[in-house]
């Protein structure tokens, strides 16, 4: 455990490692700028080893004096009678009413095995009418360890906050006596009088504490630090105190950073927080200790047992039941990450980071990371990330997500998502799952799921193989009753579409449609297509009704709005009802003198060689005294980069009198154009429209 500028010396003791710090702050604390109270019992930076003197290291120089009936025995100052004072220091500037604006404090406690409660540190004077304090209950029981903070006010309701009832067990406590480490914290902001603080243990928060905001603040100038009991009262924790901590200038430290520096803190101690079975915590070291390896925030087990050949485990642990447990391990490996765990017979298996995974017996697996992941099938096997999934197949493979699982088979493969799995009811080989959430392969081989929501593919007996969903919601193939093999069959998208019973279905998409049992080679699309019968195509449209197929290799299309259909290719526009003439293209020009209107029609596309179309054009002047008529046909065609335009009048003029106005084709480049010419000092009107259109593409 390294330092800031500090001298490190090391020993060993019954078989343990020794460090001894003496200096500055440990390396590592989060925010250590805004450190401005730091005493270390086993430090020789705080306390030498004799006399009274104890020293602040934080550079405040608020330092402080043992009174009478307090001595260091194990690297903590212990308190053994009810009128030992503790450790009194005399505050420097910094520390008066710490609290307001946002302030962090933590006390590393040695517990030695009694219960009970008390102070850990306060600023209270002998009266208990200003200032604040940090208790703590110990109970050496899962939930009976909580810390007590209070905040005293001048004269009216003080503020107390307990952590009670749900608070996290000082782990490695023993109920019979010996020396164990824990910590307690608070983050606190006073400067408004409805904040609560937070509470924790061993850097975790327990609960949302309970309590009563004061009414009223009290100032803490003047008075004293004191480590254990208050001047001049009579109550005394049931435990040492090792270590005692406060950031200042506003900081309050995230759960995370609270955990971090706890961790610190279990590395510099060798145990905090865990429990090594035998081994006893001394301030030089662990005695009687297997050799431990430390690397940073918390502590690992002893090496592997007999029978693990060829193992590394580099891992930190709050819990020695993890590691590399059982026997008959060869070759597996925990490189970091916490509690995490290869049992017994995970050969060649590794665990490359995280918190709580777990490699069973299984041979070649490996978790790259992630939490509470598990693999226990036989054969290689990989989890990528993510939280909670689980591979009981083999060479399967959950690249991430949560609550995956890959049950049964082999060579399965889950993406992402939440909540998916493949093979809950039987072998199921190498399926995908692309990502989504609650998606099921029940059981088959070789299907596909993209994504999406709640889609399943398989039947509890039958095996359902080669099928494939691409997305959308509630989509099923293969799913009801018994044996309803539905394979080679398709599905989209779309929501709630179901194939059962069929094989080589296809629903491109849509809502409720299905295709039955026995509907084989069955197409259903659009809304509540319902295909009962082989080779039946079926086409529904929006209608919220069944529309079912009526017989074998059935064509089928419902669509209530009319059906229209085109048999000649061109530019724009839209078909309309059948038996009238689309129109293609409507104009509009008028001509007040001789001077030539031209408009472009229309376009070559790059790729198109000829063109062929109709077009009826209506002129009148605005006397309404002349009409006429027209029809030509206009063809229009590509050879080389020319393009050559002509047209055919195919009706004679209504009203050959308004022979003066004339209309004429051609092109600028690949634009098809009407020249139309009008006559002088008349005003015409000229609409035009387009009634039947065809073209060829070039090779």
């Amino acid at each position: 455990m390294g330092c800031c500028g500090v001298n490190v010396d090391g020993g060993v003791a019954g078989g343990g490692s020794s460090t001894t710090i003496t200096g500055l702050v440990p390396a590592g604390l989060p925010h250590p700028e805004d450190i401005i109270f730091y005493v270390d019992a086993s430090n020789a930076g705080s306390y030498p080893g004799s006399g009274t003197d104890v020293t602040d290291m934080s550079g405040n120089a608020t330092d402080g004096t043992l009174d009478g009936g307090t001595a260091v025995v194990n690297g903590s100052f212990v308190f053994d009678a009810d009128n030992a004072k503790g450790v009194s220091f005399t505050k420097n500037a910094a520390l008066d009413n710490v609290f307001d604006g946002g302030a962090t404090l933590m006390t590393v406690v040695r517990l030695d095995g009694n219960t009970g409660s008390g102070r850990f540190v306060s600023t209270e004077n002998a009266g208990d009418t200003t200032g604040w304090s940090l208790h703590g209950v110990i109970a050496f029981s899962a939930d009976g360890n909580f810390p007590v903070f209070v905040r005293r006010s001048a004269g009216g309701t003080d503020g107390s906050w307990s952590g009670s009832n749900a608070a996290l067990p000082l782990r490695g406590a023993p109920s019979g006596g010996g020396n164990a480490y824990g910590s307690f914290s608070v983050t606190y902001d006073d400067s408004v009088l409805s904040n609560d603080p937070t509470l924790s243990v061993n850097g975790q928060r327990p609960n949302t504490p309970s309590g009563t905001n004061p009414s009223a603040l009290g100032s803490d100038v003047g008075s004293d630090i004191i480590i254990g009991n208050r001047n001049g009262g009579s109550s005394n924790p049931d435990c040492d105190s090792r270590i005692t901590i406060i950031w200042g200038n506003g900081r309050i430290l995230t759960q995370s950073e609270q955990l971090t520096a706890h961790n610190v803190f279990a590395s510099l101690l060798n145990q905090i927080g865990s429990s090594p079975g035998t081994a006893t915590v001394e301030s030089d070291g662990l005695a009687g200790a297997p050799h431990l390896v430390r690397i940073g925030g918390l502590m690992q087990p002893p090496e592997p047992a007999s029978g693990n050949d060829g193992c590394t485990d580099l891992g930190l642990y709050s819990d020695t039941g993890k590691g590399i447990t059982g026997s008959g391990t060869t070759g597996g490996a925990i490189l970091s990450g916490r509690d995490n765990e290869l049992e017994g017979g995970a050969d060649f298996s590794c665990v490359v980071s995280g918190q709580t995974n777990r490699v069973g017996t299984s041979s070649n697996g490996v978790i790259a990371g992630g939490t509470s992941n598990t693999i226990t099938g036989g054969g290689p096997n990989f989890i990528g990330a993510g939280q909670s999934n689980n591979i009981t197949g083999v060479t399967s493979a959950v690249v991430a997500g949560s609550s995956n699982s890959c049950s049964s088979g082999t060579g399965d493969i889950i993406g992402a998502g939440s909540f998916n799995n493949i093979g809950t009811q039987g072998v199921s080989d190498h399926n995908i799952i692309g990502a989504g959430f609650d998606i099921g392969i029940i059981r088959g081989s070789k299907n596909c799921i993209v994504g999406g929501d709640t889609h399943r593919i398989g039947a509890f007996s039958a095996i359902t193989s080669f099928v494939f969903i691409g997305g959308g919601q509630a989509n099923k193939i293969g799913v009801i009753g018994g044996n309803e093999q539905s394979d080679w069959s398709f599905i989209g998208g779309g929501k709630t579409n179901e194939i059962n019973g069929a094989q080589y279905g296809v629903i491109p998409g849509g809502r409720e449609n299905d295709i039955t049992d026995g509907a084989d080679y069955g197409y259903a699309a659009g809304r509540r297509a319902q295909v009962d019968h082989a080779g039946a195509y079926l086409w529904s449209d929006s209608t919220d009704q069944d529309e079912d197929s009526n017989r074998v290799n059935q064509h089928k299309v419902v669509a209530t709005g009319g059906v229209a259909e085109r048999t000649t290719v061109g530019f724009g526009g839209d078909a309309t009802d059948p038996g009238e003439a689309p129109e293609r293209f409507n104009g509009h020009a008028t001509t007040t003198d001789a001077t030539p209107d031209v408009t472009t029609i229309g376009t070559l596309a790059t790729n198109q060689r000829t063109m062929m179309f109709e077009v009826e054009i209506h002129s009148s002047r605005d006397t309404g005294t002349d009409f006429r008529f027209d029809k030509f046909v206009v063809t229009v065609y590509r050879t080389g980069g020319t393009v050559t335009v002509g047209s055919e009048s195919v009706m004679t003029p209504v009203d050959p009198s308004a022979s003066g106005v004339t209309y004429s084709f051609g092109n600028t480049g690949d634009n098809v154009e009407i020249t139309i010419t009008g006559v002088i000092s008349e005003n015409w009107q000229h609409t035009y429209k387009f009634t039947r259109q065809q073209g060829g593409l070039t090779s």
